[in-house]
């Protein structure tokens, strides 16, 4: 309580007093007088507004524009210009049998045959891979109103609104493809004004280092957009028209003493440029999802599914088949071979002990 942080701070004085000078002891009072506005800001009880939210992380981002790119100003969709309409449908979060409303989500319109995620949005009402995100963002914290999510491949916001719909959490996003964006923000756009405030859309790619490129779409399957050339699922796969794009690395865009509570990669085989881009962040991540493909990292240079896995292995984390409804995990054994296709899960031992 108030009262009893003033009495601890009167203790500290008086100790302080006791060995050293008054003019020192009255310096460290006007210290801590100064400090504890800000530590307040940043220990926030659930059930704040989202006003108090935002102050709780006031330097979460280095850079939020350059020359060439900005991130998304929360107000009208990106992209309105390339002439793409929305499929209206209702998004349904997972939420372990508690009542969250419908949200309107922009699909992907059915006669473009978008095969994955748009057609399970639309019968299912979201997409399965993103249930047990909440689960794991929820599971760490006593106090759930100060928490980080950092999604890179947004694609349409599948995760994302899962993510700013069932928790209190702060969201940064990254979405290259701007045909995705469209979709993307058209959705956010209708969210409510203290939710869109939680959201840090980023138009852009991560990689290595700074630099351009091409993204590259399959027209039936939005889901699979490759960075620098196509990579198709199948045999005579079409493509949508190559797009250029910006990339950064995120250990230039967070800033370095914020703590991630959990980041989704999906990057369609950049994952091993993305986390050489993102050393310093790394060590400051909890928990990871990432998608380990072998047919995508294969075809980027100098990364392949093991070069992916030990990564995370020399980075100290320990891995687990992610789960995907549920919060269930299964560790697997360090210098594991053979890895096949699907999604892990890796948590960082020294910021998260799971029980």
């Amino acid at each position: 309580t108030k009262r009893n942080l003033v009495l601890a701070v009167l203790s500290l004085i008086a100790v302080v007093a006791f060995f050293t000078n008054l003019n020192q002891s009255l310096s460290a009072f006007m210290v801590l007088v100064h400090v504890l506005p800000t530590y307040r800001d940043k220990v926030i009880v659930e059930g704040e507004s989202s006003h108090q939210l935002r102050s709780s992380i006031p330097e979460l981002l280095k850079v939020t524009n350059t020359d060439h790119w900005q991130v998304w100003d929360r107000q009208e969709p990106l992209h309105e210009n390339l002439n793409l309409t929305c499929s209206w449908v209702d998004f349904r979060p997972a939420t372990g049998g508690q009542h969250v409303a419908a949200r309107p989500m922009c699909v992907v319109p059915q006669q473009e045959n978008d095969k994955w995620v748009s057609e399970d949005i639309r019968s299912k009402g979201r997409w399965w891979e993103c249930d047990s995100i909440t689960s794991l963002i929820l599971g760490q914290e006593q106090s759930h109103s100060s928490l980080l999510y950092v999604d890179i491949g947004a694609n349409i916001g599948s995760c994302v609104m899962q993510v700013i719909t069932t928790t209190n959490a702060m969201i940064v996003a990254f979405e290259p493809d701007p045909r995705n964006q469209f979709y993307l923000t058209s959705t956010l756009a209708k969210l409510s004004s203290d939710e869109k405030e939680r959201i840090h859309l980023f138009p852009i790619a991560l990689g290595q280092e700074r630099g351009n490129s091409t993204i590259h779409v399959a027209k039936h399957n939005r889901g699979n957009a490759v960075v620098g050339h196509p990579v198709p699922d199948f045999p005579g796969q079409e493509f949508l028209s190559p797009m250029h794009i910006h990339i950064e690395s995120l250990d230039d865009i967070i800033a370095d003493n914020v703590m991630i509570d959990f980041l989704k990669m999906d990057a369609q085989g950049f994952e091993c440029h993305i986390l050489r881009g993102m050393p310093r962040t790394l060590n400051r991540t909890k928990q990871i999802w990432y998608e380990l493909e072998h047919l995508f990292l294969d075809a980027q240079e100098n990364c392949s599914g093991a070069i992916l896995w030990n990564m995370f292995e020399n980075a100290g984390f320990l891995q687990f088949h992610y789960p995907h409804r549920t919060a269930s995990l299964k560790e697997l054994p360090k210098g594991k071979s053979g890895i096949t296709d699907t999604n892990f899960y890796a948590s960082n031992p020294q910021l998260i002990h799971r029980k």
